[in-house]
């Protein structure tokens, strides 16, 4: 019998066909919008809407105006979960770009439709809106697209265009499907973290307890390369683009600069991972064991770190690793994504 999420999965993407009287592949990328991605139906119908024939490799568009992003889709679906995915379609989905920077090309084409969607991109564009390109398909993780899209990311025209791949499969998927089943689900077991040089202060009180450390930034794009957005799965924000004067920016042109990349403890207010305990394990090295953990604020500076492209040897984190009790969880991630920005006269971001 296929597994649980298989089984959920198939259902629910035949339910879409017949609500919305959609293709396959069209009612499971509007799966994928409601359920990873939080778009509501209409936004997620609406989004798929260009899927079909001669849609140059965009099956889904999307301005997402909260978050200043712009996300264009492909997806590729299979019932049997292993769906033949090639290089070729992660090509499609880059060369997507050209036609929305064509919105004339694409009147000429007869893609009026496709036209607009291209007038809006360009408006984001203007606005400073960054792109995420999301390839999303029913298999396990492909290496060689994986490859392509790790250089993609590290190009360094798209990331100072705020450009960026988001590589979605099989396994993130289900990841995904089985937080929404079970908002207490841990993510990650036990990972040896190292702690910069072992200087730290533990606490504990009501909320749990707590330790606080300096993290390698090298240690946590380990972690992301290794784990990917599972990392942050129950973080209510992923990682929102490099918008122009956003604070994601602000990080990478800390990154950038040599002057202040060693400054990045001080700029920045570091990350917080929640976990059922900790322990450090060698004194020696300043090895921190923590378990069935997930950084629930910190996404932008994480993955900030994982694509740049500049020597992270003297970048360090502010790191809170917290076991706390379960009965206050919630309140942690809430609060810990919700405090109101300063305004200040000066700029202190990073």
């Amino acid at each position: 019998m296929p597994p649980a999420f298989d089984r959920a999965l198939v259902a629910e993407v035949e339910a879409l066909t017949r609500r919305f009287a959609a293709s396959d592949n069209q009612a499971f990328l509007i799966w994928f919008l409601t359920t990873i991605l939080d778009l509501t139906e209409d936004e997620a119908f609406e989004a798929t809407s260009l899927e079909g024939a001669n849609d140059k490799g965009i099956d889904g568009f999307y301005v997402d105006n909260d978050q200043g992003r712009v996300i264009v889709a492909q997806a590729k679906y299979s019932p049997t979960m292993d769906v033949n995915v090639r290089e070729s379609h992660l090509s499609k989905l880059q060369s997507s770009l050209h036609w929305l920077s064509s919105p004339e090309a694409l009147r000429r084409d007869g893609r009026h439709d496709l036209a607009q969607a291209a007038d809006d991109y360009l408006t984001a564009l203007r606005e400073g809106y960054g792109v995420e390109l999301w390839f999303v398909y029913t298999a396990p993780r492909n290496k060689n697209i994986e490859k392509n899209v790790d250089v993609f990311n590290r190009n360094p025209d798209n990331i100072e265009s705020s450009r960026s791949i988001r590589h979605f499969a099989y396994e993130a998927m289900e990841a995904g499907w089985h937080e929404h089943q079970d908002q207490q689900l841990r993510r990650i077991n036990d990972e040896c973290i190292k702690i910069g040089d072992g200087k730290h202060f533990s606490s504990s009180g009501a909320f749990g307890n707590a330790i606080v450390v300096s993290m390698p930034g090298s240690e946590l794009v380990r972690l992301y390369e290794k784990y990917g957005d599972i990392l942050f799965d129950r973080n209510v924000r992923l990682f929102l683009g490099d918008r122009k004067g956003s604070v994601n920016a602000g990080i990478a042109s800390t990154l950038r600069d040599e002057q202040r990349r060693d400054k990045f403890w001080a700029f920045n207010n570091g990350i917080t991972m929640l976990c059922d305990g900790f322990e450090i394990e060698d004194e020696d090295d300043w090895l921190l064991v923590v378990r069935n953990f997930n950084i629930i604020n910190g996404c932008q500076i994480t993955v900030s770190l994982a694509r740049s492209t500049v020597d992270l040897t003297d970048v360090y984190a502010l790191a809170r690793i917290i076991s706390p009790p379960e009965t206050i969880v919630d309140d942690i991630i809430k609060f810990n994504n919700s405090q109101n920005p300063i305004k200040m006269g000066h700029s202190f971001t990073a």
